[in-house]
């Protein structure tokens, strides 16, 4: 594997490792649009009843249902017109019944970027990152 590509890999994965601990040990949870951005959080560790779907529901019924189980919420929608939207509005709704909601593309996303890192829009396309960490888990160093 590339050393660029490696460290790359690395930095996400440490990255991602802090934010699956939170997520264990914490009462926090993932927003995401909808099962196929599920199945991609739970194969790179995310627990299953930590993941809300909002295509499932109307914002204020999710809005409900983090409140009455969680203080922290990581926001991963798409990066399109409809994803962002969404964040903006359920950002709003979350803080306003004091939850906080934590943009995970800016947390993430962004950082890795400026190593050099292809950007993501989509949660989709976490899958060949997801892949890439589970079959190459020897070269992600979280010491």
């Amino acid at each position: 594997m590339p050393a660029r590509k490696n460290e790359i890999i690395t930095d996400f994965h440490k990255l991602w490792a802090k934010i699956v601990e939170e997520l264990k040990e914490e009462e926090s949870c993932v927003v995401v649009e909808g099962i196929k951005d599920k199945k991609i959080l739970l194969m790179i560790g995310i627990p299953p009843n930590k993941i809300i779907c909002v295509s499932c529901s109307k914002l204020d019924h999710i809005v409900n249902k983090i409140s009455l189980r969680f203080k922290r919420t990581y926001l991963l929608l798409d990066r399109d017109a409809r994803g962002r939207q969404k964040m903006h509005i359920l950002r709003r709704m979350l803080e306003q019944n004091r939850i906080e909601a934590i943009d995970l593309w800016e947390h993430i996303f962004y950082p890795l970027k400026i190593r050099g890192f292809k950007s993501i829009r989509k949660v989709e396309e976490m899958k060949k990152i997801a892949l890439i960490i589970s079959e190459n888990t020897r070269y992600c160093d979280t010491d």
